[in-house]
């Protein structure tokens, strides 16, 4: 009897730290760098397209599929995802999400992902919440 209680109460445990945030937002952080030189489509309609394709993406089981976007740069050059899981796999989350993007928009830009270290700001991506150890968010945008 005592042994079945431990194991319960080991599992109630075990299901209460699943909920508690694992990662840092500039952990979960990924930049793609957009090249507007290689099309001649409409970049709004581009953007919009490619966001699109990012929230739509089946699920291929290798990919976690980031819930927030931000577009930012003075020519829209770069386009931030934060996800809110597997941020220690962002980067080859994000290259593989890419390569069906380019297989499903039609004149999309030569894009890469950036394997740098971003800090969440107004000039990066700010979402904030209870994924997150550090949920409130910074005023400031550095890289590491």
């Amino acid at each position: 009897m005592n042994r079945s209680l431990a194991f319960i109460f080991l599992g109630l445990m075990l299901a209460a730290c699943a909920d508690e945030p694992q990662y840092h937002r500039a952990d979960c952080i990924v930049r793609v760098n957009i090249d507007w030189s290689t099309t001649n489509g409409d970049k709004r309609q581009l953007i919009n397209q490619i966001a699109d394709a990012f929230a739509k993406a089946p699920k291929m089981g290798f990919n976690e599929i980031p819930p927030s976007s931000a577009v930012q740069g003075d020519k829209d050059q770069f386009l931030f995802f934060q996800y809110n899981r597997d941020c220690e796999n962002r980067v080859s989350n994000t290259e593989k999400l890419l390569e069906y993007v380019h297989r499903t928009v039609q004149g999309s830009p030569d894009m890469e992902v950036d394997k740098g270290t971003f800090q969440p700001g107004v000039n990066t991506i700010r979402v904030s919440g209870k994924s997150w150890i550090d949920s409130d968010p910074s005023p400031f945008d550095d890289r590491k």
